[in-house]
């Protein structure tokens, strides 16, 4: 079985702290799932726990401002759940509840773009001024070339151990279960 935390992914290209965290939480409950059934028939189960890629960049605090991650917690939804909204709004949906956000939503503003989405312009910077106050930064909103982790347990674990290209995951479960590599 294959599990992917994809959103992590999205979040990060759109810089949505908040959702990298949440998403990041959620997969991490299905880890501790898989870790359960490994438990049971530690004989017969491998997990690897890896990305493709870091995205981003992310960093945590800057020079001259304390960190205050807890502030993330006071976002309650995604940069994409928001402009679900805000669309919403503008299309007259749903009313928004106060004029100056009304008078904003009716404005013509160009989406900003990132890998995965195309957000409102509001959403962005409700989410980029939260990162501000609570001291995260990104470097890009593109893949970074800093190398990813990958842990191992069960069953011929030791075969992924030391660094390792991302490519060699599937040559090693090719190898494992007695697959022959297709042709290109």
């Amino acid at each position: 079985m294959m599990l992917e935390g994809g959103k992590i992914d999205w979040a990060a290209h759109a810089h949505d702290a908040a959702t990298v965290v949440t998403e990041t939480i959620d997969f991490d409950q299905c880890i501790r799932l898989a870790y359960e059934f490994y438990k049971k028939h530690p004989d017969e189960t491998l997990i690897l726990v890896t990305a493709d890629h870091e995205t981003g960049g992310l960093g945590l605090g800057n020079s001259g401002t304390n960190l205050n991650i807890e502030l993330q917690k006071y976002q309650q939804c995604s940069q994409e759940a928001l402009t679900n909204a805000m669309r919403k709004m503008k299309s007259a949906v749903a009313i928004p509840f106060w004029e100056e956000m009304k008078f904003f939503l009716k404005k013509k503003s160009k989406d900003i773009v990132s890998l995965y989405a195309k957000d409102e312009p509001l959403a962005v910077a409700a989410v980029a001024l939260l990162d501000k106050k609570d001291s995260i930064g990104w470097t890009t909103k593109s893949h970074t070339g800093a190398p990813v982790p990958l842990y191992v347990v069960g069953k011929q674990a030791h075969l992924y151990s030391g660094r390792r290209d991302n490519t060699d995951m599937a040559n090693i479960l090719r190898r494992l279960f007695n697959l022959k590599q297709w042709e290109e």
